[in-house]
């Protein structure tokens, strides 16, 4: 009984779900909808299945119909008032679900010959569509422009509908305040077309309210006769224009687009012989799509931006503009909007180098508002490139420059052996109180002359990371990035090269840190160069650079300058694990100059140069600790004043081929100097003296110890300038002087010295006699009539 009882369960609830019970009505099928073409308030009938007997909803393009007659296999209704033009889709709602016929065109259909298109738009009310047939309609006897007067047209696609429009200016198309036109799925061939806002068949002057927007939808456009095409009879009308998915063939005339509202220009081409587009008032937007013409204009009022498209012009200049009122009308107010390009590729070029006109000048340029370039994979002028924000006054003149992976100016020699061009990269931005910021991250950057970055006004804030950047070529090169007032400098990981002059430089760090960390430096040519790292009135550190600054013809010479002046005790200098190359000709040099901190680190560097070396410091605590330093010729400088103290400790100088004083501590206050290594190697001159101390300014203290001096061919030289009027306090105690010393002055010079240096407990090559090595001291000036002297006594072994 109980088998039986659930076996009639199972055939009922199989009963249940094959008669529609609890898994409910089916889904209806809409199949047909006819006409396929009818204007609002006229019945169309959809037909299919499973509509049921109960009414639902029909809707035309999402607006609920009224509905005249329900069946399960047929639905009357009308076209309500409210449905949109064009194609809609119409759509049953059941209980069971829904179900849609596309391809209702809303409108009307014009069936007619070219002749009689315009007395057809006249008679229909504004606001109506039309739908062509799919044929080439001839337009050209029409004894004036084809006037689309607040009606949109659709052909049947642009392969399939062509109309050949009369003589310039082929068509005029208007919308109203408030309302859109389109003019879409077909192609036109004629001089030009025009938009302008309003209605010239309406007595009554529409009510302003949001600009009308006139639409070019998968319209291709074959252009007969060089006219301007866009042009608004002169005026720019105050309409919104979009072109989507267009191609306008226009090589013969002016893509003339300017208009007074906004401008897409959306995954559609232009070709043009030169364009001019924008808004004087509103945006522009180029997205996904090609734009090109021997020279061009793109300007907006209000934010312009490219993203995915290519913009070229082939034989002249490019302005992109984000304040088209102030730069293109005089308009005296600052106002402008952002200029952002991303993802695309930008080209200026000449057609002609050899032609005596230069071509390809690109500038990008807009007032109070910020500039972005992201992402861009060809950023070319062949004739210079200027981004510059202007008329900043709250901080919002910003320059960004993100992942860009070629931006390139001027032509290259190898480009053109013989027709190379200097051409400069500027990147400019005004001085606000709110300091507007440079920011420069992973770019490739190459300009054949100058790469500047500049402040008008002076203020400002700069950040370079990881980007790329050279400069210069046949011409000499220039690498700038210069804050000449207020501002903070940050520069990590990057390659910067150039055939001429680098820096990286503020002179106001305003109480800020400077920071350049990570980045090679390099010049490689036959030409001089000069590299200028630092900061002032801040915290500096410069850490972990490769700089190398060599002429491998030997004909130029090579200076690095390094300089931090901080003016707060709480301020710091670091400069440290930087390998340093300056060679070339002989005088290449090294200077650091470090003043006025309250501590100052030269620590674990590596400083080759083809001259001197010289540390210059005025005030604070020095720690020189860990170096190597090479040099070619000249000295190791370290220049200070009285109250500047210097610890010189645990650090490799080699000397290669000296002929003078090869370590002198000059005029400053306190100085220890230990545990150093100090050789000299190759042709060592008889001149050449291990350490010397130099006053003429204020006495020094110094101490060295735990040194070993090799190879030269004197040891010690201490001189007062002034005659002994300052005085030298020196305790040389327990060093080697590893080196041939058979006659004087190869111990020590003591000129004009008033003082008796103490010079006990050292090793003197391989000398075991005190009074032979006594013989070894020189005393020039008037030494001897002031009394002074040197105590070598005792001596330490070999």
């Amino acid at each position: 009984m109980r088998q039986l009882l659930r076996l009639a369960t199972i055939c009922s609830v199989v009963l249940l779900a094959a008669c529609g019970g609890p898994s409910g009505p089916l889904a209806p099928q809409a199949n047909t909808v006819s006409p396929t073409i009818a204007a609002r308030g006229e019945t169309i009938t959809v037909t299919g299945t499973r509509f049921g007997t109960t009414p639902g909803t029909l809707s035309v393009g999402g607006v609920d119909a009224a509905v005249i007659d329900w069946t399960d296999t047929t639905i009357e209704a009308t076209v309500p008032e409210a449905t949109k033009n064009a194609w809609q889709d119409v759509t049953v709602t059941t209980a069971g679900g829904t179900s849609s016929v596309p391809d209702l065109f809303v409108g009307v259909e014009f069936g007619g010959t070219g002749p009689e298109l315009q007395s057809f738009l006249d008679g229909l009310d504004l606001g109506t569509a039309v739908l062509l047939e799919a044929e080439d309609y001839d337009l050209t006897a029409m004894p004036a422009r084809l006037i689309v007067d607040n009606k949109d047209i659709y052909g049947r696609g642009q392969d399939e509908t062509t109309l050949q429009l009369p003589s310039s200016p082929s068509a005029v198309v208007l919308a109203r305040f408030g309302e859109a036109v389109t003019v879409a799925d077909l192609t036109l061939v004629g001089d030009s077309m025009s938009f302008l806002q309003g209605t010239v068949s309406d007595t009554v002057v529409p009510a302003a309210g949001s600009l009308p927007r006139i639409t070019l939808e998968r319209v291709t456009f074959d252009q007969t006769t060089p006219v301007i095409w866009g042009g608004g009879f002169g005026t720019p009308p105050n309409v919104d224009v979009t072109i989507r998915d267009s191609v306008l063939d226009l090589e013969q005339g002016l893509f003339g687009m300017l208009t007074n509202g906004d401008l897409t220009i959306e995954r559609s081409q232009v070709t043009a012989l030169a364009f001019e587009a924008g808004s004087f008032t509103g945006g522009v937007d180029l997205i996904d799509s090609e734009l090109t013409g021997t020279e061009g204009l793109l300007a907006a009022n209000t934010g312009l931006k490219i993203q995915g498209s290519t913009v070229e012009t082939s034989d002249g200049n490019l302005q992109i503009l984000g304040a088209a009122n102030a730069q293109m009308l005089g308009s005296g107010l600052p106002v402008g909007g952002p200029i952002e390009i991303i993802e695309s590729t930008v080209r200026t070029l000449d057609a002609d180098f050899a032609d005596g006109t230069d071509a390809g000048r690109l500038m990008i340029i807009t007032a109070v508002a910020p500039i972005r370039l992201e992402n861009n994979p060809l950023i070319r002028a062949h004739d210079g490139l200027v981004i510059q924000t202007m008329a900043s006054a709250s901080g919002e003149g910003d320059v960004e420059l993100t992942g860009n992976q070629d931006i390139r100016v001027g032509i290259f020699e190898s480009e053109d052996p013989v027709n190379y061009r200097p051409a400069d990269l500027l990147i400019s931005v005004p001085s606000t109180s709110l300091r507007d910021r440079i920011v420069l991250t992973g770019n490739t950057i190459s300009s054949s002359q100058q790469f500047v970055l500049a402040f008008d006004g002076g203020d400002g804030d700069v950040v370079l990371q990881a980007n790329t950047i050279s400069a210069g070529d046949v011409a000499t090169g220039q690498i700038v990035v210069s804050v000449p007032l207020e501002g903070v400098v940050v520069a990590e990981d990057n390659h910067l090269s150039t055939n001429g002059v680098m820096m990286v430089v503020s002179n106001d760090l305003a109480g800020g840190a400077l920071r350049i960390a990570g980045n090679t430096f390099t010049h490689d040519a036959s030409t001089a160069g000069i590299l200028v790292m630092g900061g002032s009135a801040g915290s500096c550190e410069i850490a972990d650079n490769h700089v190398t600054m060599d002429d491998p013809s030997d004909a130029n010479t090579n200076t690095v300058l390094i300089g931090c002046i901080s003016d707060d005790p709480a301020q710091t200098v670091d400069i440290v694990g930087n390998e340093v190359v300056a060679t070339g000709a002989a005088g290449s040099v090294i200077m650091l100059t470090l003043s006025t901190s309250d501590h100052i680190t030269v620590a674990s560097n590596s400083l080759i140069s083809d001259g001197l070396t010289n540390i210059t410091m005025d005030g604070g605590t020095l720690d020189v600790a860990g170096n190597t330093f090479k040099l070619d010729g000249d000295g190791l400088i370290i220049d200070g004043d009285a109250g500047s103290v210097v610890a010189f400790a645990d650090n490799d100088v080699e000397h290669v081929g000296p002929n003078d004083k090869a370590f002198i501590l000059a005029d400053v206050g306190v100085a220890t100097v230990t545990n150093n290594a100090f050789t000299a190697t190759g042709m060592v001159g008889p001149g050449s003296v291990a350490l010397a101390a130099m006053v003429s300014t204020n006495p020094i203290a110094l101490t060295a110890t735990g040194n070993t001096f090799s190879g030269y061919a004197n040891a010690l030289y201490f001189q007062d300038i002034n005659a002994g009027a300052l005085g030298i306090d020196a305790a040389i105690n327990d060093n080697v002087f590893d080196m041939d010393i058979d006659a004087a002055p190869e111990v020590a010079e003591l000129n004009n010295i008033g003082s008796t240096i103490d010079a006990e407990n050292n090793v003197w090559g391989t000398n075991t006699d005190l009074a032979t090595l006594q013989g070894f001291v020189t005393y020039s000036g008037d030494t001897l009539a002031q009394s002074g002297d040197i105590d070598l006594d005792p001596i330490t072994q070999p």
